[in-house]
């Protein structure tokens, strides 16, 4: 099923913006074709990383009570 979607998303979106759902698959015939110097792409490396860490910080600090902090440092 969520093969499925993201391929209906892929169908519905791509036409129009270009872009795909895996930056790899994007990114990888850029390197190859020596078109990565554009600030976008690189944007397109970096973002995902950046939103995982603000996404795991605000996890810890809005969602981790101290009884579950104290469980997870014990481990």
């Amino acid at each position: 099923m969520i093969g499925a979607i993201n391929g209906a998303m892929a169908m519905a979106i791509a036409p129009f913006s270009g872009g795909l759902f895996n930056p790899a698959r994007s990114m990888g015939p850029l390197f190859i074709l020596d078109e990565i110097s554009s600030n976008d792409q690189m944007y397109m490396c970096l973002v995902p990383f950046a939103g995982c860490t603000v996404a795991m910080w605000l996890y810890k600090k809005l969602l981790i009570s101290e009884e579950l902090d104290e469980e997870l440092d014990e481990l």
